[in-house]
């Protein structure tokens, strides 16, 4: 008997499916591009990455592939680390964002990046702006944690409905230039309860391994081999793959000192939060921060406010000596 997900057509699914997706803003930036970020490596691995190039150029290399885009395009970043390059003129709108199943899979298979012209689209280029010019008028400044400075409930629902106004251009633009919907199934009702309590569960927090099999009404043992059957991942390797995206948008995003960010992420010493996450992406958080730090001067403060407890030893040593 053939399953629900192979009698549906591509970009199809039941809206219990389409539910358990996550789908969040993370961040938009609209002007120049600082100096720091001109020419350095880069990680993509999480999420969209979308530049929309009004003026100047950008080259993105991935190994033997390169992207080229200039003024009027837009350039859809391929997934993982890579090296950027900006004209020295280059100005941008930024959006980056997710739009992804449980499993991490994103909206679309492709994980190469595309360059097009929006003047083929206009409407991609119009909500763009409409989005970024909320965000400019009613929100913080870009060197603010984004996704977590506090707002209205009539501010967020502004906010999303511009974005999922956007996001349905983007989903039919990608697709009208060949990207192909990631196939799924009917994913389990128990299961859906399961994500749901992982997602909104505090990363400050244990694994809720007892409120997800209450909430799943599913046994543990039950539970972990339906979950790793339908998703390809452990619940422990999903929650830790959370705990890691927000590390890295924390990183990237926000100028706070790394200790008090490895509390936020359940962490009781700096140390241990170090070790956890060199282990998984081989640098350590300030490394990290180094390099994908968006904002020139958010990442500077970060850099110096880190080294001033060691400019202060070596006073205090230079006047013993």
């Amino acid at each position: 008997m053939p399953s629900e997900s192979s009698l549906l057509p591509a970009g199809v699914n039941t809206i219990h499916s389409w539910s358990g997706m996550r789908i969040e803003l993370i961040w938009i930036y609209d002007g120049e591009v600082h100096p720091t970020n001109r020419r350095r490596k880069t990680d993509h691995s999480e999420g969209y990455w979308i530049w929309l190039l009004q003026r100047g150029s950008v080259e993105l290399r991935q190994g033997k592939n390169v992207l080229r885009a200039h003024q009027g395009d837009c350039l859809v970043s391929p997934r993982g680390l890579m090296e950027q390059s900006f004209s020295d003129d280059a100005r941008i709108l930024s959006i980056h964002f997710s739009c992804e199943w449980p499993t991490g899979d994103n909206l679309f298979r492709e994980k190469e990046g595309r360059v097009f012209n929006t003047a083929d689209f206009p409407d991609f280029l119009k909500k763009a702006k409409q989005l970024s010019e909320l965000v400019k008028a009613g929100f913080s400044a870009p060197d603010v944690d984004f996704v977590r400075q506090p707002v209205a409930f009539t501010s967020f629902l502004q906010l999303q409905r511009l974005f999922i106004e956007w996001l349905e251009v983007f989903a039919q633009t990608l697709s009208q230039i060949g990207f192909v919907f990631t196939e799924i199934g009917s994913i389990d009702g128990r299961l859906v309860h399961a994500i749901r309590c992982l997602k909104e569960t505090s990363l400050e927090s244990d694994l809720p391994a007892a409120l997800i099999q209450k909430e799943s009404g599913l046994g543990r043992s039950q539970l972990d081999r339906l979950f790793f059957q339908t998703f390809g991942i452990s619940i422990r390797s999903y929650w830790n793959r959370r705990k890691l995206e927000s590390a890295k948008a924390l990183l990237a995003n926000n100028s706070g000192v790394i200790k008090e960010l490895s509390f936020r992420l359940g962490f009781k010493q700096a140390s241990h939060f170090t070790k956890w996450f060199q282990t998984r992406t081989g640098v350590t958080p300030l490394a990290y921060r180094q390099r994908e730090q968006f904002n020139g001067a958010a990442l500077k403060e970060a850099v110096e406010s880190d080294e001033a407890p060691r400019s202060k030893q070596k006073k205090v040593r230079a006047k013993r000596r």
